[in-house]
């Protein structure tokens, strides 16, 4: 089950946009064919441009944070955190956190993926939190979607803007955007 962060009502100071905040499932094993894994690695060309119309469904989305938090990682210390967002104003002020995230101002949703700056081998948490990244995108392939991958970090002025964005806690680095949709148009590869 999603972890709702922020609910939609005049209470809350943070921006009503992102909708679940997700730090951890239980693990469930997960099963690759190493043929469909070799098919899908040869055939995948990440989206940039998005189908406007539909909207990525809750299943769907959990399927995704799940493929991601089963990523191997440094001491399984988990170092990530995993911001859902829908809000179209929060999509286009995202876009602009980057000169090369304009296609997040298209997309349906957006994953922010954070690092913690707190935990136990933090010269790993890079590399555990780009394992689940490569994960997600593998996964979104796989449920027909289009995602692509966009670095924020080491650039301290968007993980900056990011952060503000979002009103990220403090312990957080923003890391990475991955867009996410239908994809407006099948590109072969």
């Amino acid at each position: 089950m999603l972890i709702a962060i922020l609910e939609n009502n005049a209470k809350n100071s943070a921006p009503q946009s992102v909708n679940y905040c997700v730090t951890d499932f239980c693990r469930t094993p997960v099963r690759l064919q190493i043929c469909s894994l070799q098919f899908t690695l040869s055939s995948t060309a990440f989206f940039a441009l998005f189908s406007g119309l539909a909207i990525v469904e809750d299943e769907k989305i959990e399927k995704l944070l799940r493929a991601a938090m089963a990523a191997p990682s440094a001491g399984n210390q988990q170092p990530w955190e995993f911001y859902v967002v829908t809000n179209s104003e929060t999509l286009q002020r995202l876009a602009k956190t980057s000169p090369y995230a304009g296609c997040t101002a298209t997309a349906p949703l957006a994953f922010v993926v954070c690092t913690k700056k707190e935990c136990r081998m933090p010269e790993y948490a890079q590399i555990d939190v780009s394992a689940a990244i490569e994960n997600l995108l593998l996964e979104a392939d796989g449920l027909g979607l289009g995602a692509v991958w966009l670095g924020i970090a080491p650039l301290t002025e968007r993980m900056d803007a990011v952060r503000d964005v979002l009103q990220l806690p403090e312990e957080l680095d923003a890391f990475a955007i991955v867009p996410c949709g239908c994809p407006a148009q099948e590109r072969v590869q």
